[in-house]
């Protein structure tokens, strides 16, 4: 699944608020979370190797892959979960996706959930 919102362009001169079909909002956030859950599979395969290569030991090296694996599982659960929720939502029900993603502190999260899309010399810009 894509980035399915696409509400107002970094860019872009407008300010105005613009309201977004709660389905495009909800799909957004599964893909940000299924996002998660990539970057923590990814981050588990590494581990895994260093474990296996001996240079991280013991049963609490393990364990704690136990645990990453188990929050992987649960982030790609509530992604599903959440795309299943976009597909049953009503196009009629809207929301400020820019007010909502105010309180969202890294800012290229921040953007892909408000729907900015920003060009490459301007995301080297942008601080967290």
């Amino acid at each position: 699944m894509g980035q399915a919102m696409s509400i107002r362009d970094a860019n872009s001169k407008t300010d105005k608020t613009a309201f977004a079909p709660m389905p495009e909002v909800l799909a957004t956030v599964s893909h940000e979370v299924r996002l998660l859950a990539d970057g923590l599979n990814d981050l588990q395969e590494v581990i895994g190797k260093l474990v296996s290569m001996g240079a991280i030991g013991g049963s609490s090296s393990l364990y704690e892959l136990q645990s990453i694996d188990r929050i992987s599982q649960s982030l790609e659960a509530i992604a599903d979960y959440l795309g299943g929720v976009s597909n049953l939502a009503s196009q009629e029900w809207k929301i400020d996706a820019a007010e909502a993603s105010r309180c969202v502190k890294l800012a290229d999260v921040s953007d892909r959930l408000n729907g900015i899309k920003r060009d490459e010399a301007s995301h080297g810009d942008v601080g967290e």
